[in-house]
């Protein structure tokens, strides 16, 4: 006997499933501004300010760009250059020959120091621009306001970009073979050295220590004793005319002119970017790391910011097919500008099957309540972006929101009056009949056999 139809029973059924991971923390993808400054060859560049100072081989001249406005002054050097530093307001231009030129970047005073041989690498520390003249075994340390040699430091220091670099009161070179690196005290000018089992191809110092970048393409951190810390393996071809930077959170920047590609090391994390042409030079500003490419006569820059990361994520029912999403969004570089819930039908085809809202920040937690629709599966998962539009996203929880009613005292379940027949319904029942086909087929060819036996 029947019974009485039960009061409606809501089933709400939550499950979740990773369907992909999150990902990790990376650089961020090449950006090209607009192209509103004037049309060059670019190549070595620098950063002061909001000014970008780019080396323009089409009309040997550097030019000084706003970053504002995008207005350029153009500087006519009608030389090729070997390097470019920045010291305060003032710019150190080599260009390749047997002079200095000191520009001032406020009042546009610009002063010529003539040098005992051709300058190959500028770095600007401890107050005095250094120049290093390999033909003459020779650095320079030079006063870029009175224009005086302050230091003088005998080494047969490599050629090139790259091969120089100060810090923390000392002086980081390769030597000429780059075999060996050699670590300078400004304060009591006491060497020492290192010497590497892979020629070294760059150098870059900082506080406590230096990096080095090999021609068998890795990285080394080298401590202040001149100790091996820790070693990166590159992708094969990387150390070509490679520049390395380090920024004050640890991260290790790398540019590879020759694979096209800005790098960064975090930890034991290599990341890499491509850029769309071979690179020329490269700079680092606050927030990112602008490089030239000459070939394509632009410029453009990798921001420095890393994507959002979800750390948490669930979704609780709150009654009915009400749920509510939580989500805890982590920004390493404090850059954060919109949390999103993005709710996914699988089972719908156009604009209804993609939903998202914004979510709300409440008590250190992004909040959202959303609704599933009755018989349907969701895929929900929570992306955040930051101003770069860097895309975290975090693992996928599947929501499914059941309608049951219970009709007997057996417990049978049946969809509820006006319940939507899904596509996958559909597709079980075709598959079931085709099955069934060839069996009918084969019983209605024996039973007609059966027939004309009796008749004979």
């Amino acid at each position: 006997m029947r019974r009485k139809a039960l009061p409606l029973l809501l089933a709400i059924l939550v499950s979740a499933a990773i369907l992909y991971p999150e990902p990790v923390n990376a650089l961020s993808k090449p950006v090209y501004p607009p192209q509103k400054y004037p049309k060059m060859v670019p190549s070595l560049m620098a950063v002061h300010g909001d000014q970008l100072i780019v080396q323009d081989l089409s009309e040997k001249a550097v030019d000084l760009i706003s970053l504002e406005t995008w207005e350029t002054k153009s500087l006519k050097i009608g030389k090729e250059l070997s390097d470019l530093a920045i010291l305060g307001d003032l710019l150190a231009i080599a260009p390749r020959d047997k002079h200095l030129l000191i520009y001032d970047l406020e009042t546009g005073e610009q002063r010529e120091l003539e040098v005992p041989g051709r300058i190959e690498d500028l770095e600007a520390g401890d107050g005095l621009i250094w120049a290093s003249i390999p033909l003459q075994d020779l650095i320079l340390g030079i006063d870029p306001i009175s224009l005086e040699v302050e230091e003088r430091i005998e080494l047969n220091i490599a050629s090139g970009r790259g091969k120089l670099s100060i810090a923390g009161g000392s002086l980081w070179a390769i030597e000429e073979a780059g075999e060996s690196v050699v670590k300078i005290d400004l304060r009591s000018g006491s060497r020492s050295s290192l010497k590497l089992e892979e020629p070294a191809a760059a150098i870059k110092a900082f506080e406590s220590g230096a990096l080095i970048a090999t021609s068998g393409d890795k990285i080394l951190e080298i401590s202040s004793d001149l100790k091996v810390q820790r070693s990166w393996s590159l992708e094969k071809g990387s150390a070509a005319e490679i520049q390395v930077y380090r920024l004050e959170d640890g991260r290790i920047i790398y540019v590879s002119p020759s694979r096209w590609v800005i790098g960064e090391i975090e930890g034991d994390e290599i990341t890499e970017v491509r850029t769309e042409a071979r690179i020329g030079g490269s700079a680092l500003a606050e927030d990112r790391i602008w490089f030239s490419e000459t070939a394509k006569q632009r410029i453009g820059y990798a921001p420095l910011s890393r994507p959002p990361r979800i750390t948490e994520f669930r979704v609780e029912r709150v009654e009915g097919n009400l749920f509510k999403a939580y989500a805890e969004v982590d920004d390493p570089d404090g850059d954060l500008a919109k949390v999103y819930l993005i709710v996914f039908y699988p089972e719908l085809v156009g604009s209804a099957q993609n939903r998202s809202y914004e979510m709300s920040l409440e008590d250190g937690s992004y909040i959202r309540e959303f609704r599933v629709d009755y018989g349907r599966r969701a895929e929900v998962h929570v992306s955040a972006v930051d101003k770069f539009n860097n895309l975290g996203e975090s693992e996928t929880i599947l929501v499914e929101a059941k309608e049951l009613k219970t009709l007997t005292s057996q417990q049978t379940i049946q969809p509820s009056q006006g319940a939507a027949i899904t596509p996958a319904e559909i597709y079980a029942l075709g598959s079931s009949l085709l099955l069934l086909l060839p069996i009918i087929m084969a019983l209605v060819y024996l039973r007609g056999r059966r027939k004309k036996r009796r008749r004979r």
